[in-house]
């Protein structure tokens, strides 16, 4: 089996043994047969992390979908539960304006009828004075013929 981005140059290989550690070696070499053996084991190795790390991954986006869904829910819970408070406190304010608003037309009206009784009042008095001058008048009047 080959590696899987490429294959070992082994004539760099050779060059670098031997300039590091003085040994000469050929390509067909039992090193090289240690090597490749080497390299399968890895890639065998590799593919098994690389599935544990797919089913590690498969198993979060799960958790993390199900996390996302019950934080939705607790979302629109509180929602519904804000929205309640909210609609509960605009009832309650509706209906204190409205208390509030009886009593200033209460207020209002006992306002206006004061002002109507104080120009009845007036007009009374005044008619009565124009009567009681009239007939004042008309005795005078009476009076001298």
């Amino acid at each position: 089996m080959k590696s899987r981005n490429a294959e070992i140059d082994v004539q760099r290989v050779i060059a670098e043994v031997a300039a590091r550690h003085n040994i000469l070696l050929t390509p067909d070499d039992a090193a090289f047969a240690l090597v490749t053996m080497n390299e399968l084991v890895l890639e065998e190795l590799v593919d098994r992390v690389e599935a544990r790390i797919r089913e590690s991954l498969s198993v979060f986006d799960a958790s993390a979908r199900d996390a996302e869904g019950r934080v939705a829910r607790m979302i629109a819970n509180e929602m519904e539960r804000s929205g309640a408070r909210v609609r509960q406190q605009i009832e309650n304010d509706i209906r204190d304006a409205t208390v509030n608003a009886r009593k200033l037309l209460e207020q209002v009206a006992k306002a206006h009828r004061r002002l109507l009784s104080a120009r009845m009042t007036a007009i009374a008095v005044i008619c009565f004075l124009g009567f009681c001058l009239l007939a004042f008048w008309l005795g005078t009047k009476v009076a001298t013929w």
